[in-house]
């Protein structure tokens, strides 16, 4: 991607606006891994400012995306007036997207006032809150630890206005009785999701992990893991490995698919083995580095 806009720079001169909302767009959406990408957006977004072309709602939503991804906060925050101002009557969407950039950003850092005082700043500019707006907030409150009894009222708010709780909200829930202590709870949660039909994702079966460990539960921790590596995605991401490395293992095989393991190395052919039944996510290296944390520290204290 910037190789690409490079050269049409060379060839064509400054890029357009929209040009450069591209690029910081597909930058802060690239998952590549160790590459400073959210520092390349902030550049490529101080370098549109500079342009001194006249920017509409879309580049300015991308230059608060920069702002924030770079630590940049208070830079950010001070692109939401100009923005409401470009969008105009229909910035409606807009206006809650940039201030949903902020919340996260607020979310992350564990900054409850802020999230509040962002919160109040949409409403005080029109923008309507939506589902994001309050899955975010309730994110903030449990990440500050202000307990579950205030993300749950935030949540019955958001359903009071209309949104239904997804997985986003009941993972604050859970992570809110997690840092509290509270495994029970957290496990309950989940109990919730599934009996709500609300299918849990990677991210909650993560944070229910770490409410085992801070409990020093590791015997649940081994069990949940156990029970993601024996689900369907899991094997699907086994099976993709063995297609793609002829036949090795991803190092869960033992735990989940031994007999499956052997099969594949005979030279049976990936489909012949039948899918598990339970649809759940695969485990991600985080959880099995938070298992082998509390392995390697018996005596830690949670």
């Amino acid at each position: 991607m910037l190789w690409l806009f490079r050269a049409a720079q060379r060839a064509h001169g400054r890029p357009s606006p929209r040009v450069y909302t591209t690029l910081i767009t597909s930058l802060l959406r690239s998952r590549r891994r160790g590459l400073p990408l959210a520092g390349v957006a902030y550049e490529a977004w101080l370098a549109l400012l500079a342009s001194g072309q006249p920017l509409d709602v879309g580049a300015y939503l991308a230059g608060v995306s920069a702002c924030a991804c770079a630590g940049r906060a208070s830079e950010a925050e001070a692109l939401l007036p100009p923005l409401c101002a470009a969008a105009g009557a229909a910035g409606g969407p807009h206006a809650a997207a940039a201030h949903n950039v902020l919340l996260r950003a607020a979310a992350r850092a564990g900054d409850a006032a802020g999230a509040r005082r962002l919160l109040g700043a949409m409403r005080a500019r029109g923008a309507a809150p939506d589902a994001v707006t309050y899955n975010t907030l309730a994110a903030a409150l449990a990440a500050a630890g202000e307990g579950a009894a205030r993300v749950l009222a935030v949540l019955a708010h958001s359903a009071r206005e209309g949104f239904a709780a997804d997985a986003y909200g009941y993972t604050s829930v859970m992570r809110a009785h997690a840092l509290g202590g509270d495994l029970a709870a957290a496990a309950g949660v989940l109990r919730e999701m599934q009996e709500a039909g609300v299918a849990p994702t990677a991210v909650t079966y993560g944070v229910l992990l770490g409410a085992h460990v801070r409990a020093g539960d590791l015997a649940g921790a081994c069990a949940l893991l156990a029970r993601l590596e024996g689900g369907a995605a899991a094997w699907r991401r086994r099976q993709a490995l063995r297609r793609r490395g002829g036949g090795g293992s991803d190092g869960a095989d033992d735990a989940a698919g031994g007999a499956e393991h052997g099969q594949a190395r005979a030279g049976a052919p990936p489909a012949s083995v039948p899918a598990p039944p339970a649809d759940v996510p695969a485990p991600t290296r985080i959880m099995y580095n938070l298992s082998l944390i509390h392995i390697s520290e018996p005596t830690r204290q949670p």
